[in-house]
């Protein structure tokens, strides 16, 4: 195996202790057969000098401060040690396993007084030489816990992997004023070490303090950074209201955790206000879930921004799901639909009334026409979508008020064709498969040549055609195409950039015509049905910007590139 060496020079203090009844490692060496030889290292002060007799702490990675009520109930395994004149130290005869070396110069003196960390991984019979790090400022977690149900309880907090305690005061409140710089995981206890809170991802800096809200009755949390710079999603504009994807795997969380279906999961703002959320899937048995949460606002160049998830609760109303599909696709902020395509086209009972569920509050539904069964639901890009097969398939959402749009539109959709359509029947401006349409009104279209198509018919019957050239989009596989209009212009996206664009025209034309997924009334003997798998279609009634259908497209492709977990 590999040695494994971490170095945080900028005081990264993830101090570690670990209770056990059996003697440990020391600074003069160890007594065991399975050891290693040991770590060393230098220590630093700031101005390049070395740290002097600065403290020494070695702890193993999993380490808690105790309680007051079962402190001498513990035992230390750990070593402790000085620096010497040089600022270097030694401590041998370390078992096999990973480690936190945290060096600590609590002076007074701003010059002298900070901490540094080295976290690292040793084997058997291992020698690692830690390099240098440098003592940093101390940094400060401030943090509020809502204490709602636990009036005369005494709480304390604790940072994990640190020789941290604090007592949570009346108002839910504590603090940790002498933290080296690093990301932390702190929870909240009773006196009786039940778990009541947990926050993870905590970044505190050098010098600076980091105020975080605990949810109590929820065990786990984490952080997820929204990254719009250049090495993640690469937006350069904010975004508001955005419904963000939130995909879980095995990878990144612990389905055993959480409560059946999700229900106990929680996402908030730093200050502890809530997000809405919506579970579009939760998949225990395969370790996958699509979560969409209605983020405020995504800030365009930034990695700094966070939300955080909470989950672990195990009583009371916070096992019960507040998934809200109509909160995040909320219609004051311009949803007309949503549709997931994630139901079965027919129901236990065989029916297929109001199969295609629309996530808004307009519930615009549809009925699946043709042959469709549950065989139509497939594996789509973001949970399950559904599979179209050329012939008949297709979705009748009807003619309701909140899609007869006048003024501006943006149709969206995630399509993975499975054949080009036929290039050698009739009009080639009819010759295309149909993602979805308004007849006489607007559409989104796949074309010949691999193209994507949109038709807006006028109000005065005058028709804008606006078809990408040369495109070419690969079959079998997932793009994410989005339509805008409005007066001023027309403009086809394809996989989150502008694929053609031309002037608007009047506004667009009502009608009692029916909207449909997958096909168009009105062109029989055309080869206008889908042939391929649709998955997340959304109209809205208003432009969506370029930076919008970016973000969107970045964060709802299989590698997602906005979301970072902490």
């Amino acid at each position: 195996m590999k040695n494994i060496i971490r170095s945080f020079f900028t005081s990264l203090s993830t101090l570690v202790f670990v209770y056990c009844a059996s003697p440990g490692p020391t600074a003069n060496g160890g007594s065991g057969t399975e050891t290693t030889t040991g770590v060393t290292a230098v220590a630093l002060l700031p101005d390049g000098s070395p740290a002097a007799g600065a403290r020494v702490r070695l702890r193993r990675g999993d380490w808690v401060s105790p309680l007051p009520a079962l402190a001498k109930k513990a035992a230390l395994v750990g070593a402790d040690a000085l620096t010497d004149s040089n600022g270097r130290f030694k401590i041998a005869g370390i078992d096999p396993g990973s480690y936190c070396l945290e060096v600590n110069d609590p002076s007074a003196n701003s010059e002298r007084g900070g901490a540094a960390l080295f976290a690292f991984s040793i084997d058997v019979g291992a020698s690692i030489n830690l390099g240098v790090g440098t003592l940093r400022a101390y940094g400060t977690i401030a943090g509020a816990l809502d204490t709602a149900g636990r009036a005369g309880q005494r709480l304390y907090a604790q940072v994990v992997g640190l020789a941290r305690l604090a007592a949570v005061d009346s108002s839910g409140r504590f603090t940790f004023s002498d933290l080296p710089a690093g990301t932390f995981t702190v929870r909240v206890v009773t006196a009786n070490d039940t778990a009541v809170a947990a926050a993870a991802g905590i970044f505190v800096g050098p010098g600076e303090r980091t105020d975080v809200t605990l949810l109590s009755g929820w065990r786990f949390s984490k952080r997820l950074y929204l990254n719009t710079t250049a090495t993640g999603a690469n937006v350069v504009g904010p975004v508001a209201d955005f419904p963000m994807l939130v995909r879980l795997t095995a990878g990144n969380f612990n389905f055993s955790q959480a409560v059946g279906g999700g229900a106990d999961i929680r996402f908030i703002k730093p200050d502890g206000s809530p997000l809405p959320y919506e579970i579009e899937q939760w998949d225990s048995a395969n370790a996958q879930a699509a979560i969409w949460v209605k983020v405020d606002t995504v800030y365009g160049n930034d990695n700094t921004h966070f939300l955080l998830m909470y989950w672990g609760a195990s009583t009371g109303s916070a096992t019960l799901s507040q998934s809200n599909g109509a909160a995040v696709f909320d219609t004051t902020g311009g949803f007309a639909g949503v549709w997931h395509m994630n139901n079965p086209p027919l129901d236990s009972r065989g029916d297929s009334t109001a199969a295609l569920k629309d996530a808004t509050s307009n519930a615009v539904n549809g009925t699946s026409r043709g042959a469709m069964t549950s065989a139509n639901l497939v594996d789509g890009i973001i949970g399950r979508g559904c599979v179209f097969d050329g012939n008949d398939d297709f979705f009748d959402l009807g003619n309701p008020a909140a899609v007869n749009l006048q003024t501006n539109i943006t149709l969206e959709a995630w399509i993975s064709p499975s054949q080009y359509p036929d290039s050698t029947s009739g009009n080639p401006d009819l010759n295309d498969e149909i993602v979805i349409n308004k007849l006489n009104s607007y559409s989104l279209e796949f074309e010949m040549g691999g193209n994507i198509q949109s038709w807006e018919v006028m109000q005065d019957s005058s028709t804008d055609i606006l078809t990408t050239g040369n495109l070419n989009l690969s079959l079998n596989a997932w793009h994410y195409v989005a339509v805008t209009y409005d007066q001023q212009s027309q403009n086809i996206y394809v996989d989150g950039q502008l694929a053609a664009s031309q002037a608007g025209g009047s506004g667009l034309s009502a009608n009692a015509n029916h909207l449909f997924v997958g096909f168009i009334d009105g062109a029989s003997g055309q080869d206008r049905y889908f042939t391929g798998s649709i998955d997340e279609v959304r109209m809205s009634r208003t432009v969506r910007s370029a930076d919008w259908l970016k973000l969107c497209f970045m964060n709802q492709k299989q590698n997602d590139a906005l979301v970072v977990f902490k």
